[in-house]
């Protein structure tokens, strides 16, 4: 198994088959099951988002 170290873009992930883990259904889950919920989502400033 192939691990992303280092790689920031996620085409490249994806085209060269390195693991990854979709957590979008959860962050869905945690954010529409809780009525006064907040979410912070820390980035690392080299994905320049």
């Amino acid at each position: 198994m192939k691990y992303p170290i280092g790689i920031l873009n996620f085409g490249e992930v994806r085209r060269n088959g390195y693991a990854y883990v979709d957590k979008t259904a959860l962050l869905y889950k945690l954010v529409s099951e809780k009525e006064n919920t907040q979410v912070v989502i820390l980035v690392d400033e080299k994905l320049k988002l």
